[in-house]
């Protein structure tokens, strides 16, 4: 293993672990925050791809595994939606949320956690992902054996799960500010 190799499984190990924390605690639904988490692994999901050079010389399996574990991603993006939980924002949470937010942001009504459930679809899918791409491969595809395209699952499951518990927030009985 070379340097590069063991920076970016370190990189992705501790986007685990960071978003798996996060899983099964309480977080203000505030949406700059939300998507901030998403766009960043992304961003650093393609920034390792093309820095691997995977993304030069995609194949057809390349492309079949991408459509795949995008679709697979968003999928359980969808089910941890909707099996999150949603409530009422506390004040405890309201003051230690307010010394992270921007002035003359609104503040946020709700808050979220996926719970138990929620993190071991989260962590199926992760290892899903890790079987996907030692079999790929097989197969001859590099993009599915980067770490980059972890991250990207990650973000797109991250971003879908947000977006729908936006959905079902939408439909709560909660006053909004």
């Amino acid at each position: 293993m070379n340097p590069t190799t063991i920076a970016s499984a370190l990189l992705v190990l501790a986007a685990i672990v960071w978003v798996a924390i996060r899983q099964t605690r309480w977080t203000a639904l505030d949406p700059a925050r939300a998507l901030r988490a998403p766009l960043i692994l992304g961003a650093v999901g393609v920034f390792q791809l093309v820095g691997s050079g995977a993304s030069t010389a995609l194949n057809a399996a390349d492309i079949a595994l991408l459509v795949i574990e995008l679709a697979l991603g968003a999928g359980v993006g969808v089910a941890i939606g909707l099996l999150a939980h949603v409530r009422p924002i506390t004040e405890e949470a309201l003051r230690a949320h307010a010394a992270s937010r921007r002035s003359g942001d609104p503040a946020p009504t709700l808050e979220a956690r996926n719970g138990v459930v929620g993190l071991v679809l989260w962590l199926a899918l992760i290892a899903v992902r890790i079987g996907l791409g030692f079999w790929a491969g097989s197969w001859g595809a590099q993009i599915a054996e980067s770490a980059g395209m972890i991250l990207i699952v990650l973000a797109v499951n991250r971003l879908v799960r947000y977006g729908v518990i936006v959905a079902r927030s939408t439909r709560l009985p909660v006053a909004r500010a």
